[in-house]
Protein backbone atom coordinates (compact mmCIF):
# COMPACT_ATOMS: atom_id res chain seq x y z
CA UNK A 1 0.00 0.00 0.00
CA UNK A 2 1.11 3.65 -0.23
CA UNK A 3 3.33 5.42 2.74
CA UNK A 4 1.37 8.62 1.11
CA UNK A 5 -2.20 6.78 1.45
CA UNK A 6 -1.22 5.19 4.62
CA UNK A 7 -0.71 8.19 6.68
CA UNK A 8 -3.64 9.73 5.03
CA UNK A 9 -5.62 7.04 6.52
CA UNK A 10 -4.14 7.09 9.60
CA UNK A 11 -4.83 11.16 9.75
CA UNK A 12 -8.02 10.55 8.53
CA UNK A 13 -8.64 7.54 11.23
CA UNK A 14 -7.36 10.12 14.08
CA UNK A 15 -9.61 13.27 13.17
CA UNK A 16 -12.47 10.55 13.19
CA UNK A 17 -11.62 9.72 16.46
CA UNK A 18 -11.25 12.83 17.56
CA UNK A 19 -14.84 13.64 16.17
CA UNK A 20 -16.17 10.89 18.14
CA UNK A 21 -14.71 11.75 21.64
CA UNK A 22 -15.49 15.44 20.92
CA UNK A 23 -19.20 14.54 19.81
CA UNK A 24 -19.24 11.77 22.88
CA UNK A 25 -18.41 14.68 25.05
CA UNK A 26 -21.27 17.41 24.06
CA UNK A 27 -23.46 14.67 23.89
CA UNK A 28 -22.77 13.73 27.49
CA UNK A 29 -22.59 17.45 28.11
CA UNK A 30 -26.30 17.38 26.78
CA UNK A 31 -27.24 14.78 29.17
CA UNK A 32 -25.74 16.30 32.51
CA UNK A 33 -27.66 20.08 31.35
CA UNK A 34 -31.08 18.14 30.39
CA UNK A 35 -30.77 16.21 33.91
CA UNK A 36 -29.82 19.30 35.79
CA UNK A 37 -32.57 21.55 33.92
CA UNK A 38 -35.05 18.28 34.51
CA UNK A 39 -33.67 17.99 38.63
CA UNK A 40 -34.27 21.87 39.24
CA UNK A 41 -37.94 21.20 37.66
CA UNK A 42 -38.99 18.33 39.11
CA UNK A 43 -37.56 18.71 42.37
CA UNK A 44 -36.29 22.67 43.12
CA UNK A 45 -39.74 23.81 41.27
CA UNK A 46 -41.76 21.59 43.27
CA UNK A 47 -40.84 22.78 46.74
CA UNK A 48 -41.59 26.50 45.87
CA UNK A 49 -44.69 25.88 44.30
CA UNK A 50 -44.84 24.02 48.03
CA UNK A 51 -43.64 26.74 49.55
CA UNK A 52 -45.86 28.94 47.66
CA UNK A 53 -48.99 27.30 48.57
CA UNK A 54 -48.40 26.93 51.87
CA UNK A 55 -47.42 30.77 52.15
CA UNK A 56 -50.24 31.67 50.59
CA UNK A 57 -52.55 29.23 52.64
CA UNK A 58 -51.66 30.70 55.72
CA UNK A 59 -51.81 34.09 54.86
CA UNK A 60 -55.27 34.27 53.95
CA UNK A 61 -56.33 31.45 57.32
CA UNK A 62 -56.82 33.16 60.71
CA UNK A 63 -58.55 29.99 62.09
CA UNK A 64 -56.62 28.60 65.25
CA UNK A 65 -52.41 27.76 64.40
CA UNK A 66 -51.22 24.40 63.80
CA UNK A 67 -47.72 23.78 65.48
CA UNK A 68 -46.54 20.37 64.70
CA UNK A 69 -44.41 18.96 67.41
CA UNK A 70 -41.99 16.01 67.37
CA UNK A 71 -40.31 14.34 70.08
CA UNK A 72 -39.75 10.50 70.88
CA UNK A 73 -42.55 9.61 73.96
CA UNK A 74 -44.38 12.60 73.54
CA UNK A 75 -47.28 11.50 75.90
CA UNK A 76 -45.41 12.15 79.10
CA UNK A 77 -42.13 13.73 79.23
CA UNK A 78 -41.01 17.05 80.52
CA UNK A 79 -40.35 18.71 77.38
CA UNK A 80 -43.96 18.17 76.45
CA UNK A 81 -45.10 19.57 79.69
CA UNK A 82 -43.21 22.84 78.89
CA UNK A 83 -44.91 22.85 75.28
CA UNK A 84 -48.32 21.99 77.00
CA UNK A 85 -47.99 24.68 79.44
CA UNK A 86 -47.29 27.63 77.25
CA UNK A 87 -50.15 26.55 75.06
CA UNK A 88 -52.56 26.26 77.81
CA UNK A 89 -51.22 29.91 78.83
CA UNK A 90 -51.55 31.39 75.16
CA UNK A 91 -55.17 30.05 74.83
CA UNK A 92 -56.44 30.89 78.24
CA UNK A 93 -55.55 34.67 77.65
CA UNK A 94 -54.34 35.29 81.05
CA UNK A 95 -50.80 36.34 80.55
CA UNK A 96 -50.65 36.56 76.73
CA UNK A 97 -52.66 36.20 73.81
CA UNK A 98 -52.50 36.16 69.76
CA UNK A 99 -54.41 39.02 69.03
CA UNK A 100 -54.15 41.50 66.51
CA UNK A 101 -55.38 44.19 63.68
CA UNK A 102 -54.83 42.74 60.38
CA UNK A 103 -53.66 44.98 57.23
CA UNK A 104 -57.46 45.11 56.27
CA UNK A 105 -58.22 45.89 59.60
CA UNK A 106 -60.37 42.77 60.98
CA UNK A 107 -59.31 41.64 64.53
CA UNK A 108 -57.71 38.75 64.73
CA UNK A 109 -57.97 36.32 68.02
CA UNK A 110 -56.59 32.83 67.36
CA UNK A 111 -55.32 29.57 69.50
CA UNK A 112 -52.41 27.36 69.54
CA UNK A 113 -53.03 23.93 67.99
CA UNK A 114 -50.58 21.14 68.95
CA UNK A 115 -49.94 18.58 66.45
CA UNK A 116 -47.89 15.73 67.98
CA UNK A 117 -45.35 13.44 65.81
CA UNK A 118 -43.38 10.18 66.57
CA UNK A 119 -39.46 10.24 66.52
CA UNK A 120 -38.73 6.83 68.11
CA UNK A 121 -35.77 6.30 66.04
CA UNK A 122 -33.77 8.64 62.79
CA UNK A 123 -36.23 7.23 60.37
CA UNK A 124 -38.98 7.77 62.17
CA UNK A 125 -38.19 11.40 62.56
CA UNK A 126 -37.43 11.52 58.86
CA UNK A 127 -40.98 9.75 58.23
CA UNK A 128 -42.56 12.79 60.68
CA UNK A 129 -40.95 15.44 59.06
CA UNK A 130 -42.10 14.22 55.32
CA UNK A 131 -45.47 14.22 56.71
CA UNK A 132 -45.41 17.58 58.23
CA UNK A 133 -44.17 19.02 54.81
CA UNK A 134 -46.72 18.07 53.02
CA UNK A 135 -49.43 19.48 55.47
CA UNK A 136 -49.84 23.30 54.50
CA UNK A 137 -51.94 23.92 57.57
CA UNK A 138 -48.91 23.76 59.87
CA UNK A 139 -47.27 26.97 60.49
CA UNK A 140 -44.30 25.81 62.51
CA UNK A 141 -42.56 23.22 63.64
CA UNK A 142 -40.74 22.32 67.23
CA UNK A 143 -38.94 19.66 68.79
CA UNK A 144 -36.11 16.73 67.51
CA UNK A 145 -34.39 15.95 70.37
CA UNK A 146 -30.98 15.62 69.00
CA UNK A 147 -28.57 16.78 66.79
CA UNK A 148 -28.48 14.11 64.12
CA UNK A 149 -32.16 13.99 63.61
CA UNK A 150 -32.82 17.87 63.44
CA UNK A 151 -30.34 18.81 60.60
CA UNK A 152 -31.82 16.64 58.40
CA UNK A 153 -34.93 17.59 59.14
CA UNK A 154 -34.36 21.34 59.06
CA UNK A 155 -33.45 21.03 55.02
CA UNK A 156 -36.89 19.45 54.89
CA UNK A 157 -38.54 22.23 56.29
CA UNK A 158 -36.49 24.93 54.70
CA UNK A 159 -37.86 23.39 51.23
CA UNK A 160 -41.25 23.10 52.39
CA UNK A 161 -41.34 26.74 53.66
CA UNK A 162 -41.64 25.83 57.36
CA UNK A 163 -40.67 27.92 60.01
CA UNK A 164 -38.33 25.38 62.44
CA UNK A 165 -37.48 26.24 65.95
CA UNK A 166 -34.94 23.74 67.24
CA UNK A 167 -35.10 23.26 71.13
CA UNK A 168 -32.29 21.61 71.84
CA UNK A 169 -29.93 20.95 68.94
CA UNK A 170 -26.98 22.23 69.95
CA UNK A 171 -24.58 21.05 66.50
CA UNK A 172 -22.87 24.12 64.96
CA UNK A 173 -23.62 22.67 61.62
CA UNK A 174 -27.88 22.68 61.65
CA UNK A 175 -27.39 26.84 61.47
CA UNK A 176 -24.16 26.62 59.50
CA UNK A 177 -26.67 26.39 56.06
CA UNK A 178 -28.13 30.35 56.34
CA UNK A 179 -31.31 29.06 55.93
CA UNK A 180 -34.50 31.62 56.03
CA UNK A 181 -36.74 29.13 57.94
CA UNK A 182 -34.30 27.45 60.70
CA UNK A 183 -33.31 28.63 64.17
CA UNK A 184 -32.54 27.28 67.61
CA UNK A 185 -33.51 28.77 71.22
CA UNK A 186 -30.19 27.02 72.27
CA UNK A 187 -26.70 27.64 72.07
CA UNK A 188 -23.86 25.86 69.79
CA UNK A 189 -21.75 23.23 70.93
CA UNK A 190 -18.99 26.35 70.55
CA UNK A 191 -21.03 28.54 72.97
CA UNK A 192 -20.91 25.62 76.11
CA UNK A 193 -17.11 24.69 75.02
CA UNK A 194 -15.98 28.67 75.60
CA UNK A 195 -18.02 28.66 78.48
CA UNK A 196 -16.09 25.75 80.28
CA UNK A 197 -12.73 27.00 78.53
CA UNK A 198 -13.52 30.24 81.01
CA UNK A 199 -14.53 28.48 83.82
CA UNK A 200 -11.47 25.73 83.92
CA UNK A 201 -9.49 29.07 83.25
CA UNK A 202 -10.81 31.05 86.56
CA UNK A 203 -9.97 27.86 88.45
CA UNK A 204 -6.74 27.14 87.60
CA UNK A 205 -7.55 23.67 86.24
CA UNK A 206 -5.21 23.61 83.26
CA UNK A 207 -4.33 19.61 82.67
CA UNK A 208 -7.37 18.59 81.31
CA UNK A 209 -8.26 15.03 80.43
CA UNK A 210 -10.95 14.51 77.80
CA UNK A 211 -13.24 11.64 77.41
CA UNK A 212 -16.11 11.32 75.19
CA UNK A 213 -18.59 9.36 73.73
CA UNK A 214 -18.49 7.93 70.50
CA UNK A 215 -21.39 9.32 68.33
CA UNK A 216 -22.02 12.81 66.53
CA UNK A 217 -22.61 14.99 69.87
CA UNK A 218 -19.68 13.22 72.27
CA UNK A 219 -16.99 13.79 68.91
CA UNK A 220 -17.97 17.72 67.60
CA UNK A 221 -18.66 18.45 71.43
CA UNK A 222 -15.06 17.15 72.09
CA UNK A 223 -13.11 18.13 69.48
CA UNK A 224 -14.29 21.66 69.72
CA UNK A 225 -13.35 22.14 73.60
CA UNK A 226 -10.13 20.64 72.56
CA UNK A 227 -9.43 23.09 69.40
CA UNK A 228 -10.99 26.09 71.91
CA UNK A 229 -8.66 25.20 74.90
CA UNK A 230 -5.31 24.77 72.11
CA UNK A 231 -6.00 28.57 71.61
CA UNK A 232 -7.48 27.95 67.95
CA UNK A 233 -10.47 30.28 67.12
CA UNK A 234 -12.43 27.36 65.20
CA UNK A 235 -15.29 30.20 63.31
CA UNK A 236 -11.97 31.78 61.91
CA UNK A 237 -10.74 30.26 58.09
CA UNK A 238 -6.97 30.45 59.08
CA UNK A 239 -7.02 29.94 62.33
CA UNK A 240 -9.26 26.78 61.33
CA UNK A 241 -6.40 25.78 58.49
CA UNK A 242 -3.49 26.55 60.93
CA UNK A 243 -4.98 24.03 62.91
CA UNK A 244 -5.74 21.56 60.24
CA UNK A 245 -1.80 21.52 59.04
CA UNK A 246 -0.70 20.55 62.88
CA UNK A 247 -3.17 17.85 62.49
CA UNK A 248 -1.86 16.13 59.72
CA UNK A 249 1.46 16.45 60.67
CA UNK A 250 1.32 13.12 62.68
CA UNK A 251 0.65 9.82 61.35
CA UNK A 252 -0.12 8.21 64.74
CA UNK A 253 -3.69 9.25 65.68
CA UNK A 254 -3.18 12.87 64.87
CA UNK A 255 -6.03 14.89 66.53
CA UNK A 256 -4.73 13.79 69.58
CA UNK A 257 -1.27 14.10 69.58
CA UNK A 258 -1.06 17.18 67.34
CA UNK A 259 -3.39 18.86 69.65
CA UNK A 260 -1.49 17.76 72.61
CA UNK A 261 1.30 19.08 71.09
CA UNK A 262 0.44 22.38 70.82
CA UNK A 263 -1.49 22.82 73.98
CA UNK A 264 1.57 21.55 75.61
CA UNK A 265 3.81 23.84 74.11
CA UNK A 266 6.13 26.04 77.10
CA UNK A 267 5.06 29.13 74.68
CA UNK A 268 1.47 29.05 74.46
CA UNK A 269 -0.55 31.89 76.43
CA UNK A 270 -1.58 31.09 80.26
CA UNK A 271 -4.99 31.25 79.12
CA UNK A 272 -4.44 28.03 77.37
CA UNK A 273 -5.38 24.80 78.45
CA UNK A 274 -2.85 21.36 78.52
CA UNK A 275 -4.98 18.22 76.77
CA UNK A 276 -2.92 15.81 78.55
CA UNK A 277 -5.08 12.96 77.17
CA UNK A 278 -7.92 12.03 74.74
CA UNK A 279 -9.91 8.88 75.08
CA UNK A 280 -13.28 8.06 73.44
CA UNK A 281 -16.00 5.16 75.11
CA UNK A 282 -18.77 3.51 73.63
CA UNK A 283 -22.30 4.65 74.79
CA UNK A 284 -23.41 1.21 74.83
CA UNK A 285 -20.64 -0.11 77.48
CA UNK A 286 -20.90 -0.71 80.68
CA UNK A 287 -18.01 -1.30 82.15
CA UNK A 288 -15.50 1.74 81.96
CA UNK A 289 -13.03 -0.32 84.28
CA UNK A 290 -10.23 -0.35 81.29
CA UNK A 291 -10.67 3.32 79.94
CA UNK A 292 -10.30 4.28 84.00
CA UNK A 293 -7.29 2.15 84.15
CA UNK A 294 -5.39 3.92 81.21
CA UNK A 295 -5.68 7.17 82.91
CA UNK A 296 -3.49 6.48 85.54
CA UNK A 297 -0.44 7.20 83.57
CA UNK A 298 -1.52 10.99 83.15
CA UNK A 299 -0.81 13.99 85.43
CA UNK A 300 -4.37 15.83 84.88
CA UNK A 301 -6.86 18.35 87.46
CA UNK A 302 -10.07 18.01 85.50
CA UNK A 303 -12.07 15.72 83.41
CA UNK A 304 -14.27 16.95 80.31
CA UNK A 305 -16.48 14.64 79.04
CA UNK A 306 -18.63 14.81 76.33
CA UNK A 307 -21.39 12.51 76.81
CA UNK A 308 -24.75 12.28 77.26
CA UNK A 309 -25.94 11.16 80.46
CA UNK A 310 -29.04 9.19 78.88
CA UNK A 311 -26.27 7.02 77.09
CA UNK A 312 -23.93 5.55 79.79
CA UNK A 313 -22.31 8.99 80.91
CA UNK A 314 -23.00 8.75 84.28
CA UNK A 315 -22.39 5.05 85.04
CA UNK A 316 -18.64 6.74 83.56
CA UNK A 317 -18.79 9.52 86.65
CA UNK A 318 -19.67 6.62 88.72
CA UNK A 319 -16.58 4.19 87.75
CA UNK A 320 -14.78 7.42 87.82
CA UNK A 321 -15.19 8.32 91.80
CA UNK A 322 -15.37 4.42 92.39
CA UNK A 323 -11.21 4.62 91.20
CA UNK A 324 -10.91 7.84 93.56
CA UNK A 325 -10.35 10.03 90.79
CA UNK A 326 -11.77 13.27 92.44
CA UNK A 327 -10.61 15.80 90.53
CA UNK A 328 -13.45 18.39 88.74
CA UNK A 329 -15.70 16.68 86.30
CA UNK A 330 -16.90 19.58 83.77
CA UNK A 331 -19.51 18.94 80.97
CA UNK A 332 -22.43 20.44 78.69
CA UNK A 333 -26.14 19.97 78.08
CA UNK A 334 -25.27 16.45 77.86
CA UNK A 335 -24.57 16.69 81.29
CA UNK A 336 -27.33 18.64 82.46
CA UNK A 337 -29.86 16.73 83.81
CA UNK A 338 -31.75 16.21 87.00
CA UNK A 339 -30.43 11.88 86.04
CA UNK A 340 -26.91 13.46 88.01
CA UNK A 341 -28.98 14.10 90.95
CA UNK A 342 -30.03 10.64 91.17
CA UNK A 343 -26.28 9.26 91.01
CA UNK A 344 -24.97 8.91 95.22
CA UNK A 345 -23.97 11.94 95.85
CA UNK A 346 -20.13 10.84 96.79
CA UNK A 347 -19.76 10.60 92.39
CA UNK A 348 -22.02 13.40 91.48
CA UNK A 349 -20.60 15.94 93.75
CA UNK A 350 -17.63 18.01 92.07
CA UNK A 351 -19.19 17.70 88.84
CA UNK A 352 -19.74 21.00 86.78
CA UNK A 353 -22.08 21.41 84.02
CA UNK A 354 -22.24 24.48 81.33
CA UNK A 355 -26.27 25.67 81.26
CA UNK A 356 -28.90 28.20 80.49
CA UNK A 357 -31.36 26.79 82.91
CA UNK A 358 -31.55 27.24 86.95
CA UNK A 359 -34.62 27.64 88.99
CA UNK A 360 -33.14 30.68 90.40
CA UNK A 361 -33.41 32.36 86.68
CA UNK A 362 -37.05 30.86 86.70
CA UNK A 363 -38.23 32.02 90.34
CA UNK A 364 -38.97 35.46 89.32
CA UNK A 365 -41.88 37.17 87.01
CA UNK A 366 -41.01 37.56 83.71
CA UNK A 367 -42.42 40.85 81.99
CA UNK A 368 -42.20 41.96 78.69
CA UNK A 369 -42.12 45.89 77.09
CA UNK A 370 -45.48 46.17 76.48
CA UNK A 371 -46.46 44.22 79.78
CA UNK A 372 -48.77 41.70 77.52
CA UNK A 373 -46.32 39.32 78.49
CA UNK A 374 -45.90 38.15 82.67
CA UNK A 375 -45.13 34.51 83.63
CA UNK A 376 -43.42 32.85 86.37
CA UNK A 377 -42.97 29.74 84.76
CA UNK A 378 -41.15 28.30 87.82
CA UNK A 379 -44.65 28.95 89.71
CA UNK A 380 -47.30 27.80 86.93
CA UNK A 381 -45.31 24.86 86.16
CA UNK A 382 -45.28 23.26 89.87
CA UNK A 383 -49.18 24.53 90.26
CA UNK A 384 -49.97 21.94 86.74
CA UNK A 385 -47.43 19.50 87.24
CA UNK A 386 -46.53 19.15 90.90
CA UNK A 387 -43.08 19.08 90.16
CA UNK A 388 -39.96 21.49 89.43
CA UNK A 389 -39.50 22.29 85.39
CA UNK A 390 -36.01 21.36 84.52
CA UNK A 391 -34.08 22.29 81.26
CA UNK A 392 -36.12 20.11 78.70
CA UNK A 393 -38.93 21.48 79.98
CA UNK A 394 -38.16 25.32 79.48
CA UNK A 395 -36.91 25.10 76.09
CA UNK A 396 -39.78 23.69 75.56
CA UNK A 397 -42.08 26.26 76.63
CA UNK A 398 -39.93 28.70 75.69
CA UNK A 399 -39.86 27.70 71.90
CA UNK A 400 -43.67 28.19 71.92
CA UNK A 401 -43.84 31.22 73.49
CA UNK A 402 -40.98 32.82 71.47
CA UNK A 403 -43.25 32.11 67.99
CA UNK A 404 -46.85 32.93 69.86
CA UNK A 405 -44.69 36.46 69.85
CA UNK A 406 -43.50 36.52 66.28
CA UNK A 407 -47.21 35.57 65.51
CA UNK A 408 -48.32 38.73 67.20
CA UNK A 409 -45.46 41.03 65.91
CA UNK A 410 -45.91 39.67 62.31
CA UNK A 411 -49.83 39.90 62.27
CA UNK A 412 -49.30 36.96 60.77
CA UNK A 413 -48.08 32.97 60.38
CA UNK A 414 -47.12 33.25 57.06
CA UNK A 415 -43.59 31.66 57.20
CA UNK A 416 -41.67 34.57 55.25
CA UNK A 417 -43.20 36.98 58.09
CA UNK A 418 -42.56 35.15 60.91
CA UNK A 419 -38.82 34.03 59.75
CA UNK A 420 -38.21 37.96 59.41
CA UNK A 421 -39.85 38.88 62.34
CA UNK A 422 -37.47 36.19 64.71
CA UNK A 423 -34.59 38.22 63.24
CA UNK A 424 -35.78 41.61 63.63
CA UNK A 425 -36.74 42.27 66.85
CA UNK A 426 -34.45 41.74 70.42
CA UNK A 427 -36.14 41.62 73.31
CA UNK A 428 -38.82 38.57 72.55
CA UNK A 429 -39.33 37.03 76.24
CA UNK A 430 -37.95 33.79 76.99
CA UNK A 431 -38.45 31.26 79.91
CA UNK A 432 -35.82 33.52 81.90
CA UNK A 433 -35.17 37.15 80.26
CA UNK A 434 -34.89 38.68 76.87
CA UNK A 435 -33.59 36.89 73.96
CA UNK A 436 -33.13 37.71 70.27
CA UNK A 437 -31.59 35.43 67.13
CA UNK A 438 -29.07 36.16 64.65
CA UNK A 439 -29.01 36.14 61.20
CA UNK A 440 -28.03 32.76 61.32
CA UNK A 441 -31.11 31.72 63.27
CA UNK A 442 -28.65 31.36 66.43
CA UNK A 443 -30.25 32.21 69.79
CA UNK A 444 -28.57 35.60 71.18
CA UNK A 445 -28.44 37.26 74.87
CA UNK A 446 -29.00 33.66 76.44
CA UNK A 447 -26.25 34.10 79.42
CA UNK A 448 -24.45 30.16 79.80
CA UNK A 449 -23.59 29.89 83.33
CA UNK A 450 -21.98 26.78 85.50
CA UNK A 451 -23.88 24.82 87.84
CA UNK A 452 -22.35 22.66 90.51
CA UNK A 453 -23.77 19.26 91.53
CA UNK A 454 -24.14 19.33 95.46
CA UNK A 455 -25.44 16.83 97.25
CA UNK A 456 -27.94 15.75 94.53
CA UNK A 457 -28.54 19.83 93.44
CA UNK A 458 -27.59 21.93 90.93
CA UNK A 459 -26.05 25.35 92.47
CA UNK A 460 -25.26 27.89 90.01
CA UNK A 461 -21.35 28.93 90.66
CA UNK A 462 -20.97 32.29 91.21
CA UNK A 463 -18.56 34.57 88.36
Amino acid sequence: MDRKWTKRASSDYECGRTLITKLQIYIGLFIISALTFYTYHIFYANYEKVTHIREKYLKEHHNDINIAVVWPDYKDTTFIKGVELAKDLINAKNNFSIEYTTDKNEKINRKINIIYYPEGSKKQGQESAKLIAEDKTIAAVIGHDRSTTAIPASISYQYNGIVYMSPVATSNVLTQHKFTYVFRNAPRDTDFAKALFNFCNKRGLKKIAVLYSRGTYGTNFSDIFVEIAAGFNIEDEQDLGDLQKVMTKKDDDPKVKAITEVTNNSATPKNKLQIVVQKSYSPESHDFLHLVSELSPYDYDCIFIAGLLSNKAGELIKQLRRFDINVPIIGGDGLDSALLSEIPNEASNNTFVASVFSHDALDKDVKGNDKKVNFDLRKEYKLKYGIEPDYDAAQGFEALFVLAQAFVRARSTSPLLVSSTLRAFDDFIGASGKISFSNDGDIEQKVIFIKEMKNGEFIRVGD
